[in-house]
């Protein structure tokens, strides 16, 4: 196609990784700095995690990418 460098390819997209850390008011989950609202229930806090996290892959095509650490 004229005009069209076939060479340049597509910048690649980073896995956004969830992660439940301490707070002093509870767990929160945190990715690329930002964090939840605190949450009192460490389970639960997992369980939102694993739910961005596979929300995340959805949107990127990607396959699940498993635990969330």
């Amino acid at each position: 196609m004229s005009g069209y460098d076939g060479s340049m390819g597509g910048k690649p997209l980073l896995a956004k990784r969830y992660r439940v850390v301490r707070a002093g008011d509870g767990w929160r989950v945190e990715v690329n700095g930002c964090f939840t609202r605190p949450v009192s229930d460490r389970k639960a806090a997992h369980r939102m995690a694993r739910k961005l996290q596979r929300e995340s892959d959805h949107l990127l095509h990607r396959r699940p990418t498993g635990a969330v650490q």
